[in-house]
């Protein structure tokens, strides 16, 4: 059979419309992906191996990652001839060169059998760092509005925990008005920065160092990451984007970090329970928080609903503050909120589709249903910038 190219047509199989879609809308960042995709599109035998994937809506996130899992295995001293595309293991050649649709044939016939297993049992874990930016401001309004800075964070899908060591990232504001740059957290060399545009005012307060402290942290995921196990290790790696160094050395130190600080995170079917387990146990004096970012993107209508309903009980009856960071559709479905649908000017992910939109839920004795709920923030989806929305 001739190898499929960008010129052959789309494959016959359920899944070629979804991968020529998001080669040519999504991966902006990432031309690679985008070229990927749509070879996928065209790949019979590529297509074939998704039928080891669970009941579910498809990611093709997860197949790209399968893809990166097995060049990042290879390295640079045997690398495939895939791998000459990927900037992760040192090379660049462009995603235009006409050698691309043999080498990606090469390599899924080389690795189909590890590709399908990864689609079988694997998830994407990117484990974003990048929005404890976000993350930093969102605290401290909870705090500012609870009026205790002490928190007690619960990170729902919380894959490896990284986030749960937010006070020991260093953040780096830079903004859009002029204004000198503003650092907050550790400065020591081997800290994990996470700078972020910002866009229009964000308020002083909110960035203060004392704003908050984490008093108690607790992570929950289907599947955890054992960051001491290095297969574990190179599978969040091969989950970002090939061409992202920056991304990629953050999430590095993250985890070097957390090998010194150690996150709890509990395996558990039913996140939500284990919560309600978890307020069982806290002190008086904290404020606690649950936290979630693009989790809820995997929930059908039906769980999602109901993990509205359950959240939203724990508010009501236990004092939660809920800060959920998600996609459009998934923030109207989760707070009845519109989020904005103008673009942000200057940045690559414009378009609001591409958007995470930070919405906080909490106590509000004057609320009909007694909660309050605002929109703070929408945010590139890895935190590179924010546009703070908030009060």
């Amino acid at each position: 059979m001739d190898t499929p190219t960008l010129c052959s047509p789309l494959a016959d199989h359920p899944h070629a419309a979804r991968y020529e879609r998001d080669g040519l809308r999504e991966f902006v960042e990432e031309p690679l992906y985008q070229r990927l995709c749509r070879l996928t599109a065209r790949h019979p035998a590529a297509l074939a191996l998704h039928e080891a994937l669970p009941p579910g809506p498809l990611r093709p996130t997860l197949w790209l990652a399968a893809l990166h899992e097995r060049v990042l295995a290879g390295g640079p001293a045997r690398p495939d001839a895939l791998a000459h595309w990927f900037a992760s293991v040192g090379t660049t050649r462009a995603v235009d060169d006409p050698a691309l649709p043999a080498a990606f044939d090469a390599f899924v016939t080389r690795h189909a059998e590890v590709l399908r297993l990864h689609l079988a049992r694997r998830g994407t874990q990117t484990n974003e760092v990048g929005r404890g930016a976000v993350l930093r401001p969102a605290l401290a309004e909870i705090a500012r509005l609870g009026g205790c800075p002490r928190l007690a964070l619960f990170d729902f899908g919380a894959s490896a925990g990284l986030n749960l060591n937010l006070a020991h990232y260093r953040a780096v504001y830079q903004f859009d008005d002029g204004s000198a740059d503003l650092a907050v957290g550790p400065a020591e060399e081997a800290t994990p920065t996470l700078p972020c545009r910002v866009h229009g005012p964000l308020p002083a307060p909110l960035l203060a160092p004392e704003a908050w402290t984490l008093a108690a942290t607790l992570g929950c995921d289907l599947q955890p990451v054992d960051l001491r196990d290095p297969l574990a290790r190179r599978w969040l790696l091969a989950c970002l984007w090939p061409r992202d160094a920056e991304r990629a050395e953050r999430l590095r130190r993250a985890m070097a970090l957390a090998e010194a600080r150690p996150p709890t995170v509990r395996a558990h079917t039913d996140g939500l329970s284990l919560l309600a387990d978890w307020l069982d146990q806290l002190p008086p004096d904290v404020t606690p928080v649950l936290w979630h970012s693009w989790v809820l993107a995997y929930f059908s209508p039906g769980p999602l609903a109901d993990f509205r309903r359950r959240a939203e009980a724990l508010v009501r009856e236990r004092g939660l503050w809920w800060l959920s960071a998600e996609d459009g559709p998934r923030t109207q479905a989760l707070s009845g909120l519109t989020p904005p649908a103008d673009p942000v000017p200057g940045e690559e992910r414009a378009d609001p589709a591409q958007h995470t939109f930070w919405v906080l839920s909490g106590p509000d004795a004057h609320s009909a249903d007694g909660i309050g709920r605002r929109l703070l923030a929408r945010t590139h989806p890895h935190g590179r910038w924010l546009a703070w929305m908030g009060d």
